[in-house]
């Protein structure tokens, strides 16, 4: 499993290729890391532009215009940008974030991670406990 070390890692890696950019469309293909209704969350998200990108716990927090994705990345769970000279989807990849300036890939061949939306602040992630004071 990423520790939090990890976790930090990835979020300061992809913030500045998600930071200020539009989600153009979203696809997902894996019940266990998207439970529940994958299309209904693919159009809740088009269109939606991110606003920050942070880290809370070992918990990836994406705050949109309208709400909250929060992404665990389980135990073998990876967030890979992708487009011209980057990463492709494979034969693990769960998630295809298509943005307005390429793509963000979501691969957990283990399927034990999650991407969950919601309209405020994650249940999960407000039940932790603080943060420590340096990484």
């Amino acid at each position: 499993m990423p520790e939090l070390p990890e976790v930090e890692t990835v979020v300061r890696t992809i913030a500045p290729h998600l930071t200020g950019r539009s989600i153009v469309s979203a696809r997902f293909t894996s019940r266990f890391v998207t439970p529940g209704n994958r299309s209904a969350l693919a159009a809740r998200l088009a269109g939606r532009r991110v606003q920050s990108v942070s880290r809370r716990g070992k918990f990836i927090i994406l705050d949109l215009d309208q709400g909250t994705l929060a992404v665990h990345l389980g135990m073998t769970g990876k967030l890979l940008v992708g487009g011209i000279g980057g990463e492709v989807a494979g034969e693990h990849t769960h998630a295809i974030f298509t943005l307005d300036d390429g793509l963000i890939l979501y691969d957990d061949p283990r399927q034990f991670g999650k991407i969950e939306w919601s309209p405020g602040p994650p249940k999960r992630v407000a039940r932790l406990g603080p943060e420590p004071l340096e990484i």
